[in-house]
């Protein structure tokens, strides 16, 4: 699974955002809703810019500068444009029901940490969390540069998208991912 993780999941972005003195790494991810493309990541991955990020689609060559469309620093969440055309071969990730998940499912983080592309195994350890009833408690080791990057499972053997790589504690192995999808209903 983490193999297939790493191999096809085209729809994870690298971000870069601020400026060149100081810039700020992250990751990204496109999905479809309603025929119609919409690529997000953490707020807090581009909010030292005020218009744009630089984004680049995992090989798939350079990067392209796109506009940041909205945000809310609350959620910590970020809506960019989507590439026209978006690159070849990018195939959208598919969003999952997060509501199914329970406590032990496992769970994968795929991110840039350190400008590097990994794929992290873990499990979900509460649906909810002392911050807010929309993060789901993880143990998937994520670092910096996985914020913004998908929190996957798989079902029925397909990875599906449960949540939003948003924050990670810094003692123990906690990790918070936002529950796009429970915001979404």
């Amino acid at each position: 699974e983490m193999r297939a993780l790493e191999a096809e999941s085209s729809y994870v972005v690298k971000i870069v955002a601020g400026s060149r003195e100081k810039p700020n790494q992250g990751t990204g991810f496109v999905f479809k809703d309603g025929g119609e493309w919409h690529l997000v990541t953490n707020n807090h991955v581009v909010e030292q810019t005020s218009a744009t990020a630089w984004v680049q689609f995992h090989q798939k060559g350079g990067y392209q500068s796109l506009r940041i469309i909205g945000r809310d620093p609350i959620l910590d969440i970020a809506l960019l444009e989507t590439p026209t055309p978006v690159p070849d071969g990018v195939v959208p990730g598919v969003l999952g029901k997060s509501r199914a998940l329970r406590v032990g499912d496992r769970v994968y983080a795929i991110g840039h940490p350190y400008g590097k592309r990994n794929v992290s195994i873990g499990w979900v350890n509460g649906l909810s969390s002392p911050i807010s009833s929309h993060f789901i408690s993880t143990q998937a080791p994520m670092h910096p540069g996985n914020s913004g990057g998908p929190l996957v499972r798989f079902r029925e053997g397909a990875p599906e998208i449960v949540g939003l790589n948003t924050a990670i504690a810094t003692t123990g192995l906690l990790s918070l991912s936002l529950d796009i999808l429970h915001l979404r209903q």
